[in-house]
């Protein structure tokens, strides 16, 4: 990940512990001070000289699932989230009906990810997550030209990170134009408007008529969703 300086040696000397959860299912992961820091500016911060945490060398994060901490810390050490994909191909040799859940769950377990990573401002990992969930949607079904076939996320996918983020985003882009490509006359008759995040719909809506128009593939390049410091 780009944000762990390779000119800027990661101290790994040192470490902190991050408390997850309330006392009554409290969880502790021991991380390596200079990893985490070099990474999230929100632990950067949380650590600096001057706080408690920073005397402490603790960070309490109650409200935070530990399963999606855990992930992130996945994605810290090993520089991928492969393991996402591994269970989607699994789910997939069984009927198709597993394998539409095994996605869907995969889906919103990624949109999960992505917005922990946005809550402790760690860019280069949502650009990480980002790409899995491109392979998700786009690269599986075997050509990038092909994008208008494949895997679309669920409505808790779409929920997740339309009310979970302030505002425009790469993710949320992706999402609308996934959909605005995607749409066909049958689907638009039967689509619940009344159930979907407005701003989602406006923005689908918005993206639909752009791409009525003659157009090149809007997917042929995965870092159209990457998110620049």
């Amino acid at each position: 990940m780009a944000s762990m300086n390779e000119y800027e040696p990661i101290d790994f000397t040192r470490t902190c512990t991050i408390r997850v959860g309330y006392p009554e299912s409290l969880k502790e992961y021991i991380v390596h001070e200079g990893l985490l820091t070099s990474c999230s500016k929100f632990f950067r911060l949380a650590l600096k000289a001057g706080w408690k945490e920073s005397e402490d060398r603790v960070v309490y994060l109650p409200e935070e699932n530990g399963a999606v901490v855990e992930q992130y810390l996945h994605l810290l050490y090993h520089r991928q989230i492969g393991h996402f994909r591994a269970q989607a191909k699994d789910d997939q040799k069984n009927d198709s009906n597993n394998a539409q859940d095994a996605q869907d769950q995969i889906c919103e377990n990624l949109c999960d990810l992505y917005l922990f990573a946005d809550r402790v401002q760690d860019t280069d990992a949502k650009n990480t997550i980002m790409d899995a969930m491109y392979s998700l949607c786009i690269e599986q079904i075997g050509t990038v030209s092909q994008y208008a076939k494949g895997y679309t996320p669920n409505l808790a996918s779409i929920e997740k990170i339309y009310y979970g983020t302030p505002g425009p985003c790469p993710i949320r882009q992706f999402f609308a134009e996934l959909y605005a490509c995607r749409a066909q006359k049958s689907w638009c008759a039967a689509f619940n408007i009344a159930i979907w995040p407005r701003e989602f719909l406006e923005e689908m809506i918005d993206m639909y008529t752009t791409f009525k128009k003659p157009t090149a593939n809007p997917f042929k390049n995965r870092l159209k969703f990457h998110e620049i410091e």
